[in-house]
């Protein structure tokens, strides 16, 4: 019994420790291809060293950091190539949860989905992008959460924060949001109209296709000359 408590206690220090990390490096405060001083976010947190190793394991297998041995531990660049293979790896999964969710998709959720498009919309014309990042995130989860496969919505959750938080990006592009506001609206109402093989290939052939938001993407994301060697 005791022992189940202490793992419960450990592994709400790791996400806790976890979030932390996270938070530093969207921030920027933790920059990308530079170490991360372990011993002192364990003396600012006033935690040993388990639970700081446990977030960063988490952290590398999420591709966040590199853990070298004897050497460090460094925050990953977000490079092109690595955009290119999360937008098919979220086009692949997010489009199948579709299939599977479609048939527990209700009107209740259709109207969830245009009062968020709508709070999109307002998000844009204030330049509030961490809510439009916010509401577009609950656009998509109101029919992935209903495909009943949490590891599927893990990996793309983890996906779409690589794509997000890690690291973040200075500026934000308003007509690439508004064009991504038609491709909702359009995924929306091949939901409604029942067309769900469609809407499916709409996502992963266009919403999620690196090809077709190619030019907005290099906009987005600078390149960074050094990613490949940060990793080596």
């Amino acid at each position: 019994m005791s022992g189940g408590k202490l793992s419960l206690d450990t592994r709400s220090l790791m996400e806790r420790v976890y979030e932390y990390l996270r938070q530093r490096i969207h921030r920027g405060e933790l920059a990308a291809g530079k170490p991360i001083d372990l011993n002192a976010i364990s003396r600012r947190l006033g935690i040993s060293k388990t639970p700081l190793r446990d977030a960063l394991i988490r952290m590398e297998t999420e591709g966040f950091v590199t853990i070298r041995p004897r050497r460090g531990v460094y925050v990953n660049p977000v490079t092109l190539e690595d955009v290119r293979q999360y937008y098919e790896i979220i086009g692949a999964l997010e489009s199948m949860a579709l299939v599977s969710a479609f048939p527990r998709i209700k009107t209740r959720h259709f109207k969830t989905m245009q009062d968020l498009i709508l709070g999109m919309d307002h998000a844009i014309n204030d330049s509030a992008f961490d809510l439009f990042y916010r509401r577009n995130l609950a656009f998509h989860n109101t029919y992935l959460s209903l495909c009943r496969n949490p590891r599927l919505i893990h990996i793309v959750d983890t996906q779409k924060r690589r794509l997000y938080d890690f690291p973040p990006q200075p500026h934000w592009i308003p007509e690439w949001e508004r064009a991504s506001m038609i491709e909702h609206r359009h995924i929306l109402e091949l939901l409604e109209a029942g067309k769900i093989a469609e809407c499916s290939n709409y996502i992963r052939g266009v919403h999620w296709s690196f090809r077709v938001q190619e030019a907005f993407i290099r906009r987005y994301y600078p390149p960074h000359e050094t990613a490949r060697e940060n990793r080596k």
